[in-house]
């Protein structure tokens, strides 16, 4: 039997029991362990239904008083700690980017102070700290700032804009002139850490999951929310090649370092930096693949600036990371993707098989395997506030895999009242990104690498479309032929019974499906017949590259003779010869 006929199967079986301590009896649990003959045998599976969540409404969590109680508290801690006024904050910003400009002056060797170009970097950071210098004081404190405020405002007033650049007065004026923008772009939720906070701090709104089990959460009817593996890598692979996908992800940041997301810097990243003694350009995500740039949904695919805007020696080290190393990630996701909803990942691949060549970069899932995510989005040493994929695939399913050196509180999931604590380095999470706003507060450690993949709404409708004028069919009359985009598999409601997998087999096939998209179809729900022995069966002391894994068996890619001597080359021995390669080209 495989992995995905397996657990849904024991789940639609199993009889469930209520939560103690969830008010209104929201959510029920039912445990259960893996038998047959297949790579999870022996692993535990714990099941969560969630019983007034329901992902085909409008508002799913509607019904549920696990948001609204999560909300609640939230909004209590605000109004018993408003945010500071604007005023106070602009000022704040203003006196910290004038001690940055005064730390820059440097004494020479005769004790004149060199001259530094008073620049302004971007806000983020020091809107976060601004937060954090004012947080702590009274209301008549942040006041008394206001008062100052005012007084340089009069001040700039008076010199009519002819102010010296190195003085708060012209720092003031520049924020106060910015204000709109960044507070539209950079600042939006930037408090809401604190508020998180403050709901962790509460006992009894949100409930630790431990991380001992595979956790699977599901809503009324049945339909996948988020599914867990605490264990990913060891199970699919072993400690070695977690550890050489760590190795070589750090040598890879260290030749090209990763974007500075300012969208991402937020309050939680700010203690971050702070707690883990990072510096700026050890932080940041980078976007690899094919994508609608910010403001063009209507216009052309484009491969992602941060890969088409390399040079041509980075770019050639990066397609070799994101085939070797990343390759290993990305199979590891499409197999879970493959037995938790087969017929949605066929949609992912045919999204990626039809999107534009020019725009998409070479596939990672190996020569036997169709490629399924078409974007991906690397964070480095992040910690992200609470957001939700908007941008995603709408109720699709974004897979998630993380490594490191560091500890952490775990996934927070609000709306669902959950903590994750299993999700830590080596976890592998699947989650509808788009109906699920989650977070990851401020974590410990030497390294953070989190690789997310997905594909973007606006290139599924781009490839539908395209799909709908070649066959000359209407919008309007292709809705109905096709998924619907609140059914949380992605199919029709002739097609609802093929998806689940209680009914998964019975009745017929649609008409005018094409012998390539029914090759897509098998492959999609046989994956894990193919993925070999069991893992005790498998050794564990096999030393072997990322990229010379045989992806046909996905979790059996370790069961190589010990000893075997690796088929591709350490990162940063192939860098440094293209890099010299590239310096003897521009001699």
């Amino acid at each position: 039997m495989q992995v995905g006929e397996e657990l849904w199967s024991k789940l639609n079986a199993a009889k469930f029991k209520l939560v103690e301590g969830v008010e209104n009896d929201e959510v029920e649990w039912a445990k259960f362990t893996f038998q047959h003959d297949h790579p999870y045998r022996g692993s535990d599976v714990y099941c969560e239904r969630f019983l007034k969540i329901n992902q085909a409404d409008a508002d799913p969590f509607a019904e549920s008083q696990l948001r609204a109680k999560t909300e609640k508290s939230m909004q209590t801690f605000r109004n018993a700690n408003p945010r500071p006024p604007d005023q106070a904050i602009q000022y704040t910003m203003a006196q910290m980017y004038l001690e940055e400009f005064e730390k820059k002056k440097e004494k020479g060797p005769q004790g004149k102070k060199t001259q530094v170009k008073f620049e302004f970097p971007t806000p983020g950071d020091h809107w976060a700290l601004a937060l954090t210098r004012l947080y702590p004081l009274d209301k008549e404190a942040r006041l008394e700032i206001v008062g100052k405020f005012d007084a340089a405002s009069r001040s700039i007033d008076q010199q009519k804009g002819n102010l010296d650049s190195e003085t708060l007065e012209y720092a003031l004026q520049i924020i106060v002139s910015r204000w709109k923008f960044w507070s539209g772009h950079c600042f939006k939720d930037r408090d809401n850490a604190k508020a998180h906070e403050h709901l962790a701090s509460c006992p009894g709104l949100l409930r630790i999951i431990p991380d001992s089990s595979i956790y699977i959460a599901v809503d009324n009817k049945n339909h996948l929310l988020v599914y867990l593996d605490p264990f990913a890598m060891k199970r699919a692979f072993d400690n070695e090649i977690k550890a050489r996908v760590e190795r070589d992800t750090e040598d890879f940041y260290s030749l090209k370092l990763p974007i500075r997301n300012e969208s991402a810097r937020t309050t939680s990243q700010t203690q971050n930096q702070v707690t883990n003694n990072f510096r700026d350009y050890e932080c940041g995500v980078d976007h690899y693949g094919n994508w609608h740039a910010t403001g063009q949904e209507y216009g052309p695919m484009v491969e992602a600036r941060d890969s088409s805007s390399l040079p041509s020696t980075y770019r050639q080290l990066l397609l070799y990371y994101l085939e070797s190393t990343g390759g290993t990630l990305t199979r590891l996701l499409d197999f879970q993707f493959g037995f938790l909803a087969p017929k949605l990942r066929a949609e992912y691949r045919e999204v990626y098989r039809e999107s534009p060549k020019f725009a998409k970069l070479p596939p990672t899932n190996g020569p036997k395997h169709e490629e399924t995510y078409c974007l991906r989005a690397y964070l480095v040493n992040m910690a992200t506030a609470e957001h939700g994929d908007k941008g995603d695939w709408k109720g699709g399913l974004a897979g998630i895999v993380q490594v490191g050196d560091f500890r952490g509180p775990g996934m927070v999931f609000r709306h669902l009242g959950i903590v994750l604590a299993g999700y830590q380095s080596g976890a592998a999470i699947q989650l509808r990104g788009t109906i699920l706003d989650h977070y990851v507060g401020t974590w410990t450690g030497k390294s953070r690498y989190v690789f997310d993949h997905t594909t973007h709404e606006k290139e599924r409708k781009t490839v539908r479309d395209r799909q709908q004028k070649a066959l000359g069919v209407s919008k309007g009359d292709s809705h109905n032929k096709r998924k619907s985009d609140d059914d949380p598999h992605g199919a029709t409601d002739d097609e609802k019974s093929k998806d689940d997998p209680a009914t998964k087999g019975k009745g017929r096939r649609g008409v005018g499906v094409t012998k390539r998209k029914r090759a897509a179809d098998t492959d999609a729900g046989g994956d894990d017949d193919a993925l070999g022995s069991p893992m005790p069966d498998r050794s564990k002391k096999a030393k072997v590259e990322a990229d010379a894994m045989d992806t046909e068996d996905v979790l059996s890619q370790t069961n190589v003779h010990a000893g075997q001597q690796p088929q591709s080359q350490p990162i940063t021995q192939r860098a440094k010869r293209a890099a010299r390669r590239g310096a003897t080209r521009g001699k």
